[in-house]
């Protein structure tokens, strides 16, 4: 099956990408945090295919903006909830990605309204992007402390707290969002993996220029790893590879790469 012939797929991959970057460190937050992408998924797709009937109406930025608001205040505020409830909790930065992950949402349901106007398969395909989400989130969490769900206690050499860095969460996006698309047979081609690893590399640095103070130093390091990524992506799309690992895995998994050679210094 070459590139040509594949779909582009209906689950949103930029906002599970993030999503995975930010919550795959154990079972428990990427189970629940994969229940709530899937949540502000269906409700924007709703929402979208609802007023999509009177698109004629209104001015294309109107709607777009509409998605864009509706979808960050409702992904920002159910996260919220969510992680209150289970008594997990999160800073006020972590509270802005969360918003930040409904408006990806929006923007490729969007998208999607505009090129084929239904979602007759996205819980399906959001389900098989959930259930490889766990896995890597129980994978995380046992080989960092041994445990899953604080359950099944095992002391082996290999264990290290490295697989809770953030190099590991680009990692582990990459390859689910990947795998994802080669059991469902679709592509995540032509999503811009910047608005994922934008927001993604000023609230994980890899590094941090002590020197120049806390806020410029998160700046800067933010600005030389996005540097990093650009070049680096510039390069790897003259690659050949399979279709369905093309554009947002691919370079998920390159951003991971990166983060672990600027992690040693």
């Amino acid at each position: 099956m070459t590139g040509a012939k594949l779909r582009r797929a209906e689950f949103p991959a930029g906002a599970f990408g993030l999503g995975i970057v930010l919550f795959s460190a154990d079972m428990r937050e990427a189970f629940v945090s994969g229940i709530l992408v899937i949540l502000v998924a269906a409700a924007v797709s709703a929402v979208g295919e609802l007023v999509w009937d009177i698109r004629d109406t209104l001015p294309g930025w109107s709607l777009r903006g509409m998605l864009w608001i509706g979808a960050g205040a409702f992904s920002a505020c159910s996260f919220e909830l969510g992680f209150y409830i289970l008594g997990m909790q999160r800073s006020a930065v972590l509270f802005v990605m969360q918003g930040v992950i409904g408006v990806l949402a929006a923007e490729e349901i969007y998208f999607n309204l505009r090129n084929r106007g239904a979602f007759d398969n996205l819980l399906w395909e959001c389900a098989i992007v959930w259930a490889l989400w766990i896995i890597f989130g129980i994978l995380r969490e046992f080989l960092s402390t041994g445990t899953v769900f604080g359950y099944c206690g095992v002391d082996f050499a290999f264990r290290s707290g490295s697989f809770q860095k953030p190099m590991f969460a680009f990692l582990a996006a990459g390859v689910v969002l990947g795998l994802a698309c080669m059991i469902l047979g679709k592509t995540c081609r032509g999503i811009s993996t910047l608005i994922v690893v934008l927001p993604a590399i000023f609230y994980t640095r890899p590094f941090l220029f002590e020197t120049l103070g806390e806020v410029f130093g998160a700046l800067a390091a933010g600005v030389v790893t996005l540097g990093f990524f650009l070049s680096v992506r510039k390069q790897q799309q003259d690659t050949t590879r399979k279709a369905a690992l093309d554009g947002i895995p691919a370079e998920l998994i390159c951003m991971g790469i990166i983060y672990m050679i600027l992690s040693v210094y």
